[in-house]
């Protein structure tokens, strides 16, 4: 049965709190013990992909991880109560070492 309603989720429309279309819900992640949603795995449209920074290619999505807290609803689509600018930051480039001096 729970695998049932994986299967009902998947590929739903994923809406942040701005109203802006993700992408997708592309698998869902269940507590072992409690069988309880613990997050969503979005697949992202290529232009939020490329907005945020997240890495994709052709043929590989960008994904973003979204806990279970930040969901506000789930119905025909998924709302999430966060602008989704606030679940993914770009990794930070380390700041380069100052050359030694001559």
């Amino acid at each position: 049965m729970r695998l049932r309603f994986q299967d009902q989720v998947r590929g739903r429309t994923v809406i942040d709190a701005t109203g802006r279309a993700l992408g997708a819900v592309d698998e869902i992640y269940l507590d072992g013990d409690t069988l309880q949603v613990e997050g969503l795995r979005v697949k992202l449209r290529n232009d939020i992909a490329d907005e945020l920074g997240v890495p994709h290619r052709a043929f590989h999505p960008g994904l973003i991880d979204v806990p279970a807290q930040h969901v506000q609803a789930l119905g025909d689509t998924v709302v999430l109560r966060v602008d989704v600018r606030t679940l993914w930051q770009p990794p930070v480039s380390p700041e380069p070492e100052p050359a030694p001096a001559p």
